[in-house]
Formats: structure tokens, C-alpha cells, sequence
């Protein structure tokens, strides 16, 4: 059994980042199922431009539709608030948390919440604390899903400890998944996701890209490695869209960190040992599709897939893939 009470809200702002939430998510892809909205719920966390963008354009058909809107709204509405407080407590703990979208890393958790901002900047500071952590990282309070993030040139410029997701499945991905904790870092990514205006280009349609680079903590197979990461997507029609990740570690103890080793790490010629000297990194990279049905059949179903590799070889994976659907 768990309780959750959150209390102490404050007028809104505009939201910048929309942090990784299942519910909204379900009513995002319920939504882009029913052809109501088109959307990317495949990269997180949203960019609160694109995601207003998006609802101000619904092509709403029915009252259950318009509740569906209004669900969001008031979801965005409830984490703009300007100051939370939530208390989360458990009897029987979990393992792990499994779930997309789980907070939850304690037993019993506490956080403080402040929320600022306005058009061109976003800033969420978020205190944490925790008696018998699932994941433990020897801290009894944290800033995990805290950042400080700004608006450049239709860019969102964001410095911070957020959860990150990639990829179309459910509960978890391939690659990068928000099950473990946060990784400390920088991330860049579109605001607005329209298309390309060039002739040559539209044809690719809303698209958005999310790049990374962190500091790993807690992670004792190379101690103080780094993590790289890029993600891009693009809809060339308004029912389907088109994924590829890539997720670099790279350096740490005993690791070159020569621009020359991130190079080579970039170019992946030598991941597999045979140099003489330590590999520069250990990474993965892969692919994903998800087809949304109802504008072929009339029925809400959405199709997915992800296929991921790791390290590389000559172009192509250098070992054991793994391939998810649903």
C-alpha cells in the first residue's frame, strides 16, 4: 500500500520542460492515436513549447476527446505550480522501480519543489529525501529532477539531474531508460519540432533531436566515466515515426580522455580491444518505429519497435542485439 499527498500550490508559469509523467503520457498517445494531436511522446522529458504547440492545434471531435484536452491541460496546470510539497510512503517496497515515469526510489520519500520561469527560461529546484532507497547512491537527500534551463534560437539549453527516456516501448527501453537514477549533465533539444521549411527537407516532417553529456555517479566498473548520448526523431507522415539513439561511455579511471580517444570513440573503430590499449568507450545505438493505426484502420492501436546494438564493427553491431515490440 502507498500514500501520496501533495499540498502548497502556487499560481503557474509557462513551462519550459515537461519531466516524464505515465498518466500524461497515456493521454498524449491516446490522443495521437485518435489523430486528435500529433506529437513525439518518444523523447524525454517534452518541450512545454511543442506540447502547448500541439494541443493548441487538436483537431477535437467528440466530448470525450475535449476531456481527454482538458485532462492534459490541467496535468501541465498542476506541475506548473510554483511551489510543491509531496510525501510518498510504502509498506511493501518494490524491488526496482520498473514503471516509466517512477519518482518513487524510497520506501518513504519526501521532496520540497520550486518552480520558475517564463518564455525564454525554465527553472525547477527539487529536494529530495529518502529512508530506504531502492536504488541506493549514499545520499539520504538529493536534486534529482532539478535543472536550470534557457531558450536559444528555438533551442532548450538545459544543465541539470533529470530523468531521460528514449524510445517507444511502455515501460522501458533499450538504451536509455528512466528506471535508474538520473545522471548528472547537459541536454539540448528543439522547443518548437516543426518541420524543415527547405523543399528539399520537409518531406521529413516534425522532427526533434536530444543531445547529452554527463558525469556517471555511483558507477563502479569505471569509476567516474562519461556519458555521451544523441537521440533523433522525425514523422514523415502524421502517423508514423522514425527513431535512432546512440549512448557513449567514455572515459574514467584507467580510460584515455584525449580528445583524440573521444574521436575515436565517435568514430567506434576501436571498441573491441586489439590496439593495445584500453578500449576509449563502451556504447549502443539503434533504431525504433512506432505506426499509429487509426488513420489506415479507424482503430486506436499503436505498433512499435526498437532494435539496439552494442559497440561496433565494420558498420554494424560487434555483438549481441536485442530487439523489443509490442
Amino acid at each position: 500500500m502507498s500514500v501520496l499527498l501533495t499540498t502548497l500550490a502556487l499560481p503557474a508559469f509557462a513551462q519550459g520542460l515537461v519531466l516524464n509523467d505515465a498518466n500524461l503520457r497515456t493521454d498524449l498517445n491516446w490522443l495521437n492515436q485518435q489523430g486528435v494531436i500529433q506529437i513525439s511522446t518518444s523523447t524525454w522529458p517534452l518541450s512545454g513549447d511543442e506540447t502547448q504547440r500541439a494541443l493548441s492545434n487538436a483537431q477535437i471531435s467528440n466530448i470525450v476527446q475535449q476531456r481527454v484536452i482538458d485532462s492534459v491541460l490541467a496535468k501541465i496546470k498542476a506541475d506548473n505550480q510554483q511551489l510543491k510539497l509531496g510525501v510518498f510512503a510504502e509498506t511493501d517496497q518494490k524491488n526496482i522501480p520498473q514503471a516509466f515515469g517512477d519518482q518513487q526510489k524510497a520506501q518513504y520519500h519526501a521532496a520540497l519543489e520550486f518552480n520558475a520561469g517564463s518564455t525564454n527560461w525554465d527553472a525547477k529546484i527539487r529536494v529530495n529525501a529518502e529512508k530506504d532507497p531502492q536504488i541506493d547512491n549514499d545520499q539520504d537527500v538529493n536534486l534529482e529532477s532539478s535543472y536550470l534551463a534557457g531558450k536559444l534560437w528555438n533551442q532548450w539549453l538545459i544543465a541539470g539531474q533529470i530523468p531521460t527516456y528514449w524510445g517507444p516501448g511502455h515501460d522501458g527501453s533499450l538504451i536509455r531508460g528512466d528506471a535508474s537514477r538520473p545522471v548528472y549533465g547537459f541536454t539540448v533539444q528543439r522547443a518548437e519540432q516543426t518541420a524543415f521549411e527547405n523543399k528539399w527537407l520537409s518531406w521529413i516532417g516534425p522532427w526533434q533531436y536530444q543531445a547529452f553529456a554527463g558525469q556517471l555517479d555511483d558507477y563502479s566498473a569505471v569509476p567516474d566515466a562519461k556519458l555521451i548520448g544523441l537521440r533523433v526523431t522525425a514523422q514523415p507522415l502524421p502517423y508514423l515515426e522514425l527513431g535512432a539513439s546512440r549512448a557513449i561511455q567514455w572515459g574514467g579511471e584507467g580510460r584515455p580522455e584525449s580528445l583524440s580517444s573521444l574521436w575515436d570513440a565517435f568514430m567506434g573503430s576501436k571498441d573491441n580491444g586489439g590496439t593495445g590499449e584500453p578500449d576509449p568507450s563502451n556504447q549502443i545505438a539503434g533504431f525504433d518505429a512506432r505506426l499509429n493505426l487509426f488513420s489506415l484502420t479507424q482503430i486506436p492501436v499503436g505498433l512499435y519497435a526498437q532494435y539496439v546494438g552494442e559497440d561496433e564493427a565494420g558498420g554494424l553491431p560487434a555483438k549481441k542485439n536485442v530487439f523489443g515490440w509490442n
